[in-house]
């Protein structure tokens, strides 16, 4: 199995409609639109031959509000060998032969893994009792699975929470741990690093996935990852109801700023643009005011002075790398 972290992903938000309404939910207000089947599996099949791509995901809102839908695509495209992810508040879950059923046809279909939500939020309206039905469940039938808990403290974490509610899990099932971050409804919360406590350093600083997780909203807007950030973001890269599939693909997948930012660092960036004398040190943010890396590149992304001088940098940086290329394979004589 390869390291999901440099692998590509469609990610598919089929819908943002969600029974949950989460005080720190990062689609606010949601898109009232939806994803048909029809759209979706024409991506998914166009994800296949660009062979750029090995995971769809399904992700909301609340996937499991069209689980029929789901299931309509995963059999129709299940022939393309893709692995496919999905997310879930298990607010659905039941009895356990109903929730049985369900999983072990999405595993039979080629779902890989689940994530489920697990925190106080989301248990103000589920009981903590249906994540542990499906966690259980999804692994019996051979998933991988994730329970992912968000919090407003950094000192709290997901398996904390989970001894709280006397909740045990096989050792089998993994358990991940977010802070909330100020975008959606946590727009005004004082959820910057320095209020939890961590410390910004910018070679540190990064997108937490070095492959790509290409976003489709409801509305067909493309984004570049999954961030929650992505509700303020300028970075659409193309909406897949207009635009043609290939040519916004490869230019998201080929930008050479989102690569620097993920698989270097934001000092990897600050010191691009230092070297073409493009600094936007004296444009950054105070550091009191930084939330994460996605928090960061959206302040430099809608700054249009900062934008103006990474696109400057990266246009010259980008210019070197494929001078850098061609003389690998080329005798440098030959360019006297």
């Amino acid at each position: 199995m390869c390291n999901d972290r440099i692998r590509n992903a469609l990610v598919l938000s089929v819908s943002q409609m969600c029974p949950v309404d989460c005080d720190f939910c990062c689609v606010n207000p949601p898109c009232e639109d939806r994803l048909s089947v029809e759209e979706c599996l024409k991506w998914i099949r166009l994800a296949k031959e660009n062979d750029t791509f090995q995971i769809v995901g399904f992700t909301g809102g609340e996937p499991f509000y069209f689980y029929d839908d789901i299931v309509d695509i995963m059999k129709k495209s299940s022939s393309l060998g893709m692995e496919y992810t999905i997310v879930t508040s298990a607010y659905w879950v039941n009895s356990y032969e109903e929730t049985f059923a369900k999983m072990k046809l999405l595993k039979d279909l080629g779902l890989d893994r689940i994530n489920i939500s697990c925190d106080p939020g989301h248990q103000r309206k589920i009981p903590i009792s249906n994540v542990k039905m499906l966690a259980d469940i999804s692994n019996e039938v051979g998933l991988r699975v994730y329970i992912v808990g968000t919090f407003n403290d950094a000192s709290m974490n997901i398996e904390t929470y989970l001894k709280k509610n006397n909740i045990e899990f096989d050792e089998k099932i993994n358990l991940s741990t977010k802070i909330i971050a100020p975008f959606g409804k946590a727009k005004n919360a004082n959820a910057t690093m320095e209020a939890y406590g961590l410390t910004v350093d910018y070679s540190e600083l990064h997108c937490c996935r070095y492959g790509f997780d290409i976003s489709v909203w409801p509305n067909g807007d493309i984004y570049p990852c999954c961030s929650t950030a992505n509700i303020d973001s300028p970075l659409i890269m193309g909406n897949l109801r207009k635009d043609d599939f290939k040519e916004v693909i490869t230019k998201t997948l080929g930008n050479v700023f989102f690569r620097v930012i993920k698989r270097e660092s934001f000092q990897g960036l600050i010191d691009i643009c230092e070297k073409y004398n493009c600094s936007i040190t004296h444009l950054l943010p105070e550091k009191h005011e930084i939330s994460g890396p996605c928090g960061l590149c959206l302040k430099l992304m809608k700054n249009p002075e900062t934008k103006g001088l990474i696109k400057k940098a990266i246009s010259l940086y980008e210019i070197d790398l494929i001078y850098e290329i061609l003389d690998t394979y080329v005798d440098e004589n030959s360019w006297a």
